[in-house]
């Protein structure tokens, strides 16, 4: 099996182009017709390579909000001691019930005792998207071997349930509200849930976060800007070498600024991020060290998250240069688990995509001295059935909003950008 993406410097580009027998395809006009006309849905390994993307090591924290995140989170500091000002406000009420107010046996209440609770849409999404349905059963290939995975202290369900024949029909337990630990059975239960449940259950709780938790406009302030989810899709196309190229995200989180009297709401910048929703983790690696399962990104999908986010950054570049510079943030989602993206553009990589010959775009790759490449920074999956991935989630979406909220002289926070850029890529 073909090696999954992970090239950390310009020369596992090159190792892993071999790997997968893509040893001509250096750069984006190497591409064939096809793949340079191929909507970010259908992005794959080639992708990949050809668009140049390092992957930096996942992090508990993304480091551009790591100095914010340490130093000022409302969330982490709101406990009443510390009387230094904020830049930002929360109830701490709703962040308790958000955080500490996950109901008992949550998959088994019925919608409307939820919908009753504290932030019930909330626990009615997660609910939805958590709890086990019947489902169409999942195919069985014969050529792959399904191997049973042995640890001291754990019986596989299919031998502990007598007359298991499918995983979706057995299950040793629901997922921990507390860990957010996954089994593999649960994850085979969970495949046939359409992604627009998955949305929803982000939608919700970005809704809690920056409706709820998050004061932005305390009493006797004035009301200028609100920053607010983004239920609708927007779609994007733009040109890369000489080529037309769509991408269409899952929603975001964008921000809007009240008009003069009379003219209510308008749109004052689309993409403080964006949403990219999948069906189901195409596998889980088991990891002996934490005994748990590992959700795995596959290539494809690593791939259809780079497309949404070179598509984003060309189609709205004046929006996304008023805030944090040459960056794109995705929010990457999968069933009940999402992932903070932080995607950085070299300084020279917009007249790397722009190049009009093969020649020219090779030779700007080719010098040293120009900036490229495409750097993303990641945390882990995050199951939001976990108070603790409840509570990094809200951290990151705080951190979000105040590098993006204007000071009072029209200047955006610029996050600690400095600090992820010291490991350079190496040729």
């Amino acid at each position: 099996m073909a090696p999954l993406y992970n090239a950390r410097t310009l020369q596992d580009i090159r190792v892993l182009a071999k790997q997968h027998g893509l040893d001509k395809i250096h750069v984006v006009q190497d591409l064939a017709r096809a793949d340079l006309e191929s909507p970010a849905s259908k992005w794959n390994i080639r992708h990949l390579i050809a668009y140049r993307l390092l992957v930096r090591p996942e992090s508990k924290f993304l480091p551009v909000f790591d100095a914010l995140h340490r130093d000022d989170c409302p969330v982490c500091h709101d406990d009443g001691q510390d009387a230094r000002p904020r830049r930002q406000e929360v109830d701490g009420g709703r962040v308790k019930s958000l955080l500490d107010g996950a109901p008992k046996d949550l998959c088994q209440q019925t919608e409307g005792a939820l919908l009753r609770l504290p932030e019930g849409f909330f626990w009615a999404a997660l609910a939805s998207a958590a709890r086990r349905e019947a489902v169409e059963p999942v195919r069985q290939h014969p050529q792959r071997e399904r191997i049973t995975m042995q640890r001291q202290g754990y019986l596989h369900s299919a031998v502990a349930i007598p007359g298991s024949s499918s995983p979706v029909l057995s299950s040793s337990s629901e997922f921990s509200n507390e860990t957010g630990e996954v089994s593999e059975d649960e994850h085979e239960a969970r495949r046939g849930k359409p992604e627009e449940i998955t949305v929803h259950l982000v939608i919700s709780f970005l809704q809690v976060a920056l409706g709820l938790c998050l004061v932005q406009h305390p009493p006797g302030s004035a009301i200028k800007t609100e920053v607010r989810p983004r239920v609708g899709r927007l779609r994007s196309v733009v040109d890369i070498s000489r080529h037309a190229v769509a991408a269409e995200d899952d929603g975001g989180i964008y921000r809007m600024r009240r008009g003069a009297a009379g003219k209510g709401w308008e749109m004052d910048h689309p993409y403080l991020a964006g949403i990219e929703a999948k069906r189901a983790f195409n596998r889980l690696d088991f990891d002996g060290r934490m005994t748990s399962y590992i959700p795995v990104i596959s290539n494809e999908n690593l791939a259809q998250y780079l497309g949404e986010a070179i598509i984003m950054y060309k189609a709205n570049y004046d929006f996304l240069a008023n805030g944090l510079p040459s960056s794109v943030f995705l929010i990457a989602a999968t069933n009940t688990f999402i992932r903070f993206l932080h995607f950085t553009f070299g300084r020279d990589y917009l007249e790397y995509l722009d190049a009009e010959g093969v020649d020219e775009q090779k030779a700007l790759a080719q010098e040293p001295e120009k900036d490229t490449y495409i750097s993303m920074y990641s945390t882990k999956w995050l199951n939001l059935q976990s108070r603790d991935a409840r509570q990094d989630a809200l951290c990151h979406v705080m951190a979000l909003v105040a590098c993006y909220a204007e000071s009072d002289d029209g200047s955006s926070y610029q996050g600690s950008e400095m600090d992820v850029g010291d490991d350079e890529p190496n040729d």
